[in-house]
């Protein structure tokens, strides 16, 4: 929120679950009941259900990400490695003059973030298990928030680094440029 917010004495509040909440507090509940807009218990079920479709909604996200990168992104840069270290191979046996550097350097940087990938994605693993063991739906809803969501952040960069280096005939699904550009 800029600064007409922080002016109205409005709250920046930057995550779901530290906004639901409010649906119970004091002041909410007598403004919703002074107005016969919702009683506390009908505000408490709002409060509630809120909280389990954020946990719904990203446990589904979380595990799709694990999906995707250990069946799609991981095979489809093994694949591509292979493709690479032949190529390098056959380079050298050809040629032993001929200087693979530059694609002995790319090999490496994607073994280097296919190690990364499979490292972030049992943490998230890790994480969305954690959270589905919470009990109480508030607490569980901040361990998605506190765990699972950054989580999903930190093995979202090297797919995103990966997609960019991966050849596009290897590369699972539509690239961010394709996206823009050729759909």
């Amino acid at each position: 929120m800029g600064c007409r917010g922080r002016k109205a004495g409005l709250p920046n509040i930057h995550a779901t679950v530290d906004a639901l909440p409010v649906l119970v507090e004091k002041t909410t509940v007598e403004l919703f009941g002074r107005h016969k807009v919702y009683t506390h218990k009908e505000l408490e079920s709002r409060f509630h259900i809120a909280l389990e479709r954020y946990s719904k909604q990203i446990n589904i996200e979380a595990q799709l990400m694990v999906s995707m990168a250990t069946r799609d992104i991981l095979p489809a840069c093994v694949e591509y490695m292979t493709s690479l270290s032949a190529s390098i191979a056959g380079i050298k046996g050809a040629a032993s003059k001929a200087s693979t550097n530059g694609l002995e350097t790319l090999l490496v940087e994607i073994c280097g973030l296919v190690d990364t990938l499979r490292t972030q994605t049992e943490a998230l693993e890790k994480a969305y298990l954690e959270a589905q063991k919470t009990a109480d739906v508030q607490a569980q809803a901040i361990v998605f928030r506190q765990k699972v969501f950054p989580a999903m952040a930190a093995l979202r960069e090297p797919a995103d680094c990966l997609e960019r280096l991966v050849a596009r005939e290897y590369w699972p699904f539509p690239t961010y440029e394709d996206l823009l550009f050729r759909l």
